[in-house]
């Protein structure tokens, strides 16, 4: 009895709570006096009405759910690079839509080279965002070293594609052109440079005398032979065959006694230099007076 009775007043209860319930949502609510509109009512989306059956085979979706293909968007090429896709290169971006699970490939520019963090062929995931890929980064040579008896024009590091000069110094020339060496080797792309020329003594001449002999003797004390081309050698034989010529001539003057010579004789007074010409009775205003005196008369 009691059970019975206290069940049917739950029911009841419940009844009335969902008629008042219904009564207080209403579709046209009204603005009360409270400065708040009546509970209007809620709306609901409507079953989908059941579609034909999926073909055999396929994927089970769950009801509800939908599959959207992932793309990523348009790839940026690096600094000095370019990024290619389906055999396309672009040197700015990718066109945008890159489907899910596709890569790209990141190649660099002459003088440039990947850098070693990120990927060269990064790929699109499934969250359509790209990997990291690969910058480029320039491209450097060491130091190219000392050259024996010359000059480097530079000791920094230096970019590839740049040059640099090798000079030597006095008394020596540059060799290894015949075998591909360069006076500018230039750094190369793979971190290295060019060959460069050596410097070794320059050969003197024959008849030469002075500096240059001491030069080569020099260098030869460091244990470095000259080296002497067909070119030099004609050189040198011509300059043997040509005349000498001189900026002095002499002249007759050169013969004659200079103009006046000292008695070196003392007297017990005085010191008499002799006169010119030596004859003194020839000329007797170079004599003194007291000479004078002695001469003979006619």
């Amino acid at each position: 009895g009691d059970l019975r009775g206290e069940e049917i007043l739950m029911r009841v209860k419940s009844g009335l709570r969902r008629k008042q319930e219904k009564q207080r949502r209403k579709r046209t609510p009204v603005c009360l006096d409270s400065g708040h509109f009546e509970k209007g009512i809620l709306c609901r989306k409507k079953p989908l009405p059941p579609g034909p059956p999926p073909p055999a085979g396929a994927p089970v979706v769950p009801r509800g759910m939908y599959i959207v293909p992932l793309v990523c968007p348009s790839y940026i090429a690096p600094d000095h690079g370019s990024v290619w896709y389906a055999g396309k290169e672009y040197r700015i971006a990718t066109a945008s839509g890159t489907p899910a699970t596709e890569h790209v490939r990141i190649t660099c520019h002459e003088h440039y080279k990947p850098s070693e963090i990120g990927s060269s062929t990064p790929r699109c995931r499934r969250d359509g965002q790209w990997e990291v890929g690969k910058v480029c980064e320039p491209i450097y040579c060491a130091d190219y070293g000392k050259v024996q008896f010359g000059h480097v024009s530079t000791h920094d590091f230096v970019r590839a594609g740049t040059r640099i000069q090798i000079t030597c110094h006095e008394w020596y020339q540059a060799v290894g052109m015949e075998e591909g060496g360069r006076s500018d080797p230039m750094c190369l792309d793979n971190g290295r440079f060019e060959k460069g020329v050596t410097c070794v003594p320059k050969p003197c001449p024959k008849t030469s005398e002075g500096p240059c002999p001491r030069g080569q003797r020099a260098a030869m004390s460091r244990g470095i032979e000259p080296r002497v081309s067909k070119e030099q050698v004609k050189d040198w034989e011509d300059e043997l065959r040509r005349p000498l010529v001189g900026d002095y001539n002499p002249n007759v003057f050169d013969h004659e006694p200079r103009p006046y010579s000292l008695d070196i004789s003392t007297s017990e007074d005085e010191f008499n230099p002799l006169p010119w010409p030596p004859n003194k009775h020839f000329n007797p205003s170079y004599e003194t007076p007291s000479r004078l005196e002695n001469l003979p008369k006619n």
